[in-house]
């Protein structure tokens, strides 16, 4: 999974996620804990593509601009 919005399960979550990257209002730190595979590292990485995007969409990846490829 590549972007926010593929991630399932997690929806109040990655939503709380997408409106800081869509309002600019990011947090110095987040903290992502749960047992071994519930998705920590997947949500992790693509909060971290959503929030390295140069023209994010909805507070998610864009998936076209040259950071995302």
């Amino acid at each position: 999974m590549r972007f926010l919005r593929e991630i399932a399960g997690h929806q109040q979550i990655v939503q709380t996620l997408m409106n800081a990257v869509a309002s600019g209002h990011v947090v110095h730190a987040y903290l992502f804990a749960g047992p071994a595979g519930v998705g920590k590292a997947t949500t992790a990485r693509a909060f971290a593509r959503a929030l390295l995007c140069s023209q994010p969409v909805g507070g998610d990846a864009c998936g076209g601009c040259r950071t995302c490829r």
